[in-house]
């Protein structure tokens, strides 16, 4: 299984692991190279942490997040 989140630009790195969430897809990851590395290397099942503060609701962070990501896995 791989966890899966992104962070948004702004976030300035840090010691303390202070992060400013995103939804995949809308931060810094290179998520099409991340999934095929992670198929590579047998990984099957995918979970997504979503982190408040939500842009929209929770449901509409869960859509976008699954639109997003069913579009760059093969």
């Amino acid at each position: 299984m791989m966890h899966m989140k992104d962070i948004k630009p702004s976030t300035v790195p840090n010691n303390e692991f202070k992060q400013v969430p995103a939804v995949p897809g809308t931060g810094v990851l290179d998520w099409p190279r991340l999934l095929r590395t992670a198929k590579a290397a047998g990984v099957t099942a995918y979970y997504v942490e979503q982190e408040a503060p939500f842009e929209t609701t929770r449901i509409d962070a869960v859509r976008r997040n699954y639109r997003y990501l069913s579009s760059v896995t093969a």
